[in-house]
């Protein structure tokens, strides 16, 4: 096979048995390349897998892992909503326990809101993100994903039982939305990087399988997040405090649309996946 490299005085050329091919590739193309993995073994670091296993394990970690954090982000926000719901019902028991101030039946729309958005999600860019790009497709669910996690930061803030809920559950949506156009986004980009990759081609199901094993990392996080801010707080026993039950809600969000900062920021910056 063609070992690539860049000429010193023309483009990129091959070696193949012995002999300098030039090779007609415009640099531009060079930086279309899927992954940093794949620029550099097409430009001037030719054993990037040979290196210490330091490197190496840093290549493959972030190979994937940064790829992955969209469903880090996903399973960090989507599993909390769930393990909030006492600190909700401690913030607002009119809502949550007597249900005087909303129905019971509304309260239970929260458990189940955001899986409407990730189908909606799922269908709108699943249909949309051979035509916009993989990599507009992305920034985009990830901007969406990024606001709907900030909704949800500040709906503690709201005063009103009844308004906090329907507050809440558009926030849910929204993000739910986001959610579901990262799905076909991710797996897409996950198998596109690995065929634009020679080292990574046959090694494709590997690739998409690390990327969905951000959910996994998330819902972990997120749970030592909530434990840990409940322990500063020191938010235990049967009756906890409503104001440190609302600054618990607030934090781990916070948290969670710090990563979603981050991922945004990439996609726009440096992410170089095929249109």
């Amino acid at each position: 096979m063609p070992h690539v490299q860049n000429g010193q005085a023309g483009g990129p050329h091959a070696h193949h048995g012995g002999h300098a091919i030039d090779l007609d590739v415009p640099p531009n193309r060079l930086r279309r390349l899927s992954s940093t993995v794949t620029k550099a073994a097409y430009t001037t670091d030719h054993d990037w897998h040979k290196r210490n296993p330091v490197v190496r394990f840093w290549l493959w970690y972030t190979s994937w892992a940064i790829p992955g954090l969209g469903m880090f982000s996903e399973a960090y926000i989507i599993f909390s909503l769930g393990l909030i719901k006492p600190l909700q019902s401690a913030l607002y028991p009119t809502c949550f326990k007597t249900h005087t101030a909303c129905s019971a039946e509304t309260t239970h729309v929260q458990n189940y809101i955001q899986v409407c958005g990730i189908i909606v999600g799922m269908l709108t860019f699943g249909l949309l993100g051979d035509r916009i790009g993989r990599r507009w497709g992305s920034r985009i669910v990830a901007t969406i994903m990024l606001t709907g996690t900030i909704l949800l930061t500040f709906t503690p803030l709201v005063a009103n039982p009844a308004g906090y809920l329907n507050y809440f559950i558009v926030a849910a949506t929204w993000y739910g939305f986001g959610v579901g156009g990262e799905y076909p986004m991710a797996s897409a980009s996950a198998a596109e990087r690995s065929q634009s990759d020679l080292h990574w081609r046959s090694r494709r199901g590997e690739q998409v399988v690390l990327t969905f094993s951000g959910q996994g990392m998330g819902n972990f996080i997120n749970g030592c997040v909530i434990l840990i801010v409940m322990s500063i707080y020191n938010l235990t026993g049967p009756t906890l405090d409503p104001i440190k039950s609302r600054n618990t809600i607030m934090i781990q969000f916070a948290v969670g649309a710090a990563v979603s900062v981050f991922l945004v920021l990439w996609r726009y910056f440096k992410l170089q996946e095929s249109k």
